[in-house]
């Protein structure tokens, strides 16, 4: 019989991250009612994105949008269609979302904003109505809610 020897590799620990992030303001950063085609408005103040969590995060924004006062749902469909939306990091940074409808803000930007934890940045959104949007939209109110969803991996 042949000697042997024996080590152990004791105590390993394992266990996992929670992904969270948080965004600053919470209330609206859009109040205009009354856009005219050609308008662009800027969100004020810009929203700060903050990974609260242990763990580097990828971040996702949607866009929940609804009709408002006496439009229809059709009605803010139409309205949703035609606004076009920019987001951009800031100051003067990479546009995450560019001049596309709300109604597309879905699952943005593709493949998820890397955010570093505890890191944070800045976002600008715009909002325009094209000059050549015409009377279809005239009189129409919508709301939108701005998501962040964070997971920790793509």
């Amino acid at each position: 019989m042949s000697f042997t020897a024996s080590v152990n590799n004791t105590a390993n620990a394992l266990g996992t991250g929670s992904p969270s992030i948080s965004v600053t303001p919470t209330g609206p950063i859009f109040d205009n009612t009354n856009l005219v085609p050609g308008e662009t408005v800027v969100g004020s103040p810009p929203i700060t994105v903050t990974n609260n969590g242990d763990v580097d995060v990828f971040y996702y924004i949607f866009a929940d949008w609804r009709e408002a006062g006496t439009s229809s749902p059709r009605q803010a469909q139409i309205l949703a269609d035609r606004l076009l939306v920019t987001i951009q990091t800031t100051p003067g940074g990479e546009i995450l979302f560019n001049n596309s409808p709300l109604s597309a803000l879905i699952d943005q930007p593709t493949g998820g904003r890397f955010l570093a934890s505890p890191d944070s940045e800045v976002l600008l959104f715009s909002v325009t109505l094209p000059a050549d949007t015409g009377n279809v939209a005239k009189n129409i109110d919508l709301t939108v809610d701005f998501n962040f969803v964070a997971q920790a991996s793509p």
